[in-house]
């Protein structure tokens, strides 16, 4: 998964996006591609940023990984905060190549 800002947004650089997978939060950086450890089946998650004591961008999905492959993602956030983001498949390829 990796997740992007628009360089206008450059305020987001002072915060985390965060992924929470079945309720639990999973801190990652921004620009930086992470591994989300998951077993095969379809995983419900959110992505937002902590704004302003509310979720930025908050943006729901459920993700399908199938059996020795990764599902790659690509989260990108919108010009207003409190509107939401977008996730988009980036790719479906056999785990480890």
């Amino acid at each position: 998964m990796t997740a992007e800002y628009i360089f206008l947004q450059w305020m987001l650089m002072m915060t985390s996006p965060v992924i929470t997978v079945y309720g639990r939060p999973i801190p990652f950086k921004w620009n930086r591609p992470q591994v989300v450890p998951l077993p095969p089946g379809n995983h419900p998650i959110n992505i937002h940023f902590p704004w302003v004591f509310q979720k930025g961008n908050s943006t729901d999905a459920v993700v399908p990984v199938h059996p020795g492959h990764a599902t790659e993602l690509k989260y990108s956030t919108s010009f207003f905060v409190f509107t939401s983001g977008t996730i988009a498949p980036r790719g479906f390829r056999p785990w480890g190549t």
